[in-house]
This record gives structure tokens, sequence and C-alpha cells, in this order.
């Protein structure tokens, strides 16, 4: 399913993991061309990096066969998806006492080697939000989101992460996704070192969360290292 889902380029060609031929290391790679890209163009690169919430259990069975209808797959492949989702039970076993069996109305099923790809599928259109230079700097990797944007000074860059961040947070309103702000990140790349360390504000329906500069990487620091150490 994963394989046909590239080929037939279902999948957004900047979704990572859990598929063949797209790797970390394939993630890994482009980022680093995107920013090195940037600095040769004498601009500072930003990037804030978002987890879904709940993942594999926030998934809604109903929405995930619209998603999969729309996106072409055939009527066995629907129907499929459909049985493997419907009916799912559980129980909790706990130092060899187990619970009642108890229904389990949504998501998808922990260790099974399909919902990553299926998972994967639901979350696609993530990708087509908002305009063409922000869809050019937002990759994914599982149930992780990176936005990357570059511009003359990191002010401008935390600018442009909030208005995108609001507009990813207004569709998983409307898809039932949430994302754990606990879990965000904000990195700064900037090889002229002229500014400070802007925070990035985002602003729920709950609460104001400011997400502060995990790291920054300058001229004389190894980028690779950055992007993949944290």
């Amino acid at each position: 399913m994963a394989w046909v889902a590239i080929k037939y380029k279902v999948l957004h060609p900047q979704q990572f993991g859990a598929l063949p031929c797209r790797s970390a290391t394939d993630l890994a790679a482009t980022l680093v061309h995107d920013i090195e890209e940037a600095w040769a163009r004498g601009l500072a690169a930003s990037m804030l990096t978002l987890d879904v919430k709940g993942a594999f259990d926030a998934v809604l069975q109903g929405r995930l066969i619209q998603r999969l209808r729309s996106q072409g797959w055939p009527p066995t492949v629907l129907r499929w998806a459909s049985s493997f989702t419907q009916d799912r039970t559980a129980a909790i076993r706990l130092d060899g006492h187990q619970s009642p069996t108890f229904t389990v109305p949504a998501g998808l099923p922990q260790g099974s080697p399909v919902s990553p790809i299926l998972f994967m599928l639901y979350i696609e259109p993530i990708f087509k939000i908002g305009p063409a230079l922000a869809r050019r700097g937002r990759f994914g990797y599982a149930d992780d989101i990176c936005q990357l944007v570059v511009s003359k000074s990191l002010e401008e860059n935390t600018a442009k992460l909030q208005s995108i961040v609001t507009d990813l947070m207004a569709w998983g309103h409307r898809e039932g996704l949430t994302f754990d702000l606990a879990k965000t990140e904000l990195q700064h790349y900037d090889k002229t070192r002229k500014g400070n360390n802007p925070t990035c504000t985002i602003h729920t329906l709950e609460d104001t969360v400011e997400i502060s500069v995990r790291t920054y990487m300058g001229p004389h620091a190894g980028l690779e290292s950055g992007l993949t150490g944290n």
C-alpha cells in the first residue's frame, strides 16, 4: 500500500517515514540542503516542529474512508479499510490480570504494520494547506510535522511561523486532530547572528503558548548534528 501511494503520488513527496526509499536520513539531507541554500542567499532559516497528539488514536473511521475515497483508492481497498477499523475491541492486561473487553470506537491499532501508512494517508491534506512557499517548507515524518521558513530576519520568520501554524491548527480542529504543543520545538539557523533569538507565540482556543528556541545553529556549528540531535 505504501509502494502504491508513492508510485501514484497519493502521498506528498515531502512525507517521510514508514515508506520505502524515504528515510530519516533523506529528510535530514533535504532540510540541510534548503537551509544551506537560504544561507547562500544571505537569508536566515527557522524551523518549527509539531507533533500530532494521539496520532493513531485520533483517526476517525468515517473520515479515513472518506479520505481514501477522495485519493482514488479502489472500492476493494475502501471495504478492507472499513473492515479493518470497525468493531475493534481491547482489554488491559497488567501483572497477570486482564480487564473486561471494551469497544474501541476510533483509532488505528498500535503495532499493526498497516497503521503507519493509513495514518500518513489520513493527514496527507495537511501538506496542501497555505501558499506555495509555506507548502515547500513543510515536511512530515510519520506523525511529526516540520515547518521551515526563510527570510531576511529571525523575527520575520517567527511571524511567518505563527501565521502558518494558525492555519494548520484550524485544519486540525476541523479534522478532529490536535497538536501537542508541549512537544513543539523552535530552531533558528542564522549564519549572520545579527539579532536575538525570537520566540514563537501560538494561540489556541484555550490558551496562548510561547515556544522558546530549542536550538540555534550559527556559521561554525555542525548543521547535520543540529537537525538530528534533538
